[in-house]
């Protein structure tokens, strides 16, 4: 499976722009994973935001996922930023 999602969104009531491109994909039923760009403007910056995630299921009650974040912000006035982000996570779910 492979689905991709494209979203524009003007954002005028806020003054911000955003644009979004998301891939999800899972090959097997125990492998997924999810890739999103987004791109716009946010109070006054210029942004860009790449985000990856992957997730792998041991078991039915049992997955481990691992997410990666890459986030360039520009502001008008002020020198460009860059901050990269990396998370994981087991979630065991008991009934």
């Amino acid at each position: 499976m492979l689905a991709a999602i494209l979203d524009d969104d003007d954002g005028t009531g806020y003054h911000n722009t955003k644009r979004t491109l998301s891939l999800a994909f899972g090959p097997y039923p125990r492998v997924s994973g999810k890739l999103s760009w987004r791109q716009g403007r946010n109070f006054g910056a210029d942004i860009r935001y790449l985000q990856s995630q992957a997730t792998a299921k041991a078991a039915s009650n049992l997955s481990f996922t691992a997410m990666a974040f890459h986030l360039h912000s520009n502001p008008d006035d002020e020198p460009a930023a860059t901050d990269v982000i990396g998370v994981s996570g087991l979630d065991w779910r008991v009934s």
